[in-house]
């Protein structure tokens, strides 16, 4: 059986709606001595965090041959969220628990323009024990999402000490991680997948510019929400997959933790980049029409015709999705 290791962030979604623009109410000449509040409706708790909705679209595909490992430390309010992942199919072996605090925690405030302001509470941060269990010869692939930036890196050097292929994540961490701690990441990676506004944040915080990035990274996927994604390959070429459209648009937060779940199940599975990167794009599509990030649902056939018919093809490439 084939293991890809997905460390990350398990949390809580709190999500809620404004109504109206957040533009409209920040005015950049007061943004020096910023003092705001913006009204939030319909609060819905969902399960989340970065790590665990990847692991959840990865088990959507049901390959018994393939299986994520999930990888985080939670508090001591896990218990049911930890029950719920394993109905979905998703491993929580290693998964550790700091019975003396809360799991994490992310109050996410979306407009009507599909903007979101988060604030993010990381839960507990110490070592868990249950790292030292982790083997990391194991595994075929890894991807390390947003969590505690000293787990990251300790786990990144241990997958580039054993060579197990890994690609980066940093979203809401990339401004967090020290300087040297960043440029070990960017560097030792298989590949980066970010946004383009933590795109633009890299660039500034590297102090380099677009050529030299690409020049240093294996692979570059940015994703560009409606716009879909750029892949930047070890070809050097650059690669444009259009977004699929959704039947209806219900709630963005998730989309990319959807996507990357569905690209390492593709990528896990022996498929090429570009298509591994097609079943991603789908997969979100499926994410941004439910509420939640962990609601969403699709079978075999279903999934395989739509694919046929976003991106005109005869037949769907992975196969092997239960």
């Amino acid at each position: 059986m084939k293991k890809v290791l997905v460390s990350g962030s398990i949390a809580f979604d709190y999500l809620m709606k404004f109504e109206g623009f957040f533009k409209d109410f920040l005015l950049q000449k007061d943004l020096d001595s910023l003092n705001i509040s913006f009204t939030g409706i319909d609060k819905k708790m969902h399960y989340g965090g970065c790590g665990a909705n990847i692991c959840y679209s990865f088990a959507l595909f049901g390959n018994k041959n393939i299986q994520s490992i999930l990888y985080g430390v939670v508090g001591k309010d896990f218990k049911q969220y930890g029950e719920k992942l394993t109905k979905d199919g998703v491993n929580c072996k290693f998964v550790g628990t700091n019975n003396d605090k809360f799991t994490a925690s992310a109050y996410i405030l979306t407009d009507n323009k599909e903007n979101q302001i988060t604030i993010y509470s990381p839960g507990p941060s110490e070592k868990h024990k249950s790292e030292e269990k982790l083997n990391y010869k194991e595994f075929d692939y890894a991807i390390l999402s947003p969590d505690i930036c000293d787990r990251t890196v300790k786990i990144a050097k241990k997958l580039t000490e054993t060579h197990v292929p890994w690609f980066f994540d940093p979203g809401q961490m990339t401004h967090v991680f020290k300087l040297d701690d960043l440029k070990y990441l960017v560097k030792n990676a298989l590949g980066i997948i970010v946004n383009s506004y933590e795109l633009k944040l890299l660039y500034t915080r590297l102090k380099i510019s677009e050529k030299n990035l690409k020049a240093t990274v294996g692979i570059l996927i940015e994703t560009l929400g409606k716009d879909g994604i750029k892949i930047f390959g070890k070809n050097k070429k650059e690669v444009h997959i259009n977004a699929v459209k959704p039947k209806k648009i219900i709630e963005p937060t998730g989309c990319g933790d959807a996507f990357r779940g569905g690209l390492l199940a593709g990528l896990s599975d022996g498929l090429k980049l570009k298509d591994a990167c097609k079943i991603g794009v789908l997969t979100a599509t499926y994410k941004i029409e439910t509420q939640g990030t962990q609601n969403h649902k699709f079978n075999s056939r279903e999934f395989c015709e739509r694919y046929k018919k976003a991106f005109g093809e005869k037949r769907c490439p992975l196969m092997l999705i239960k």
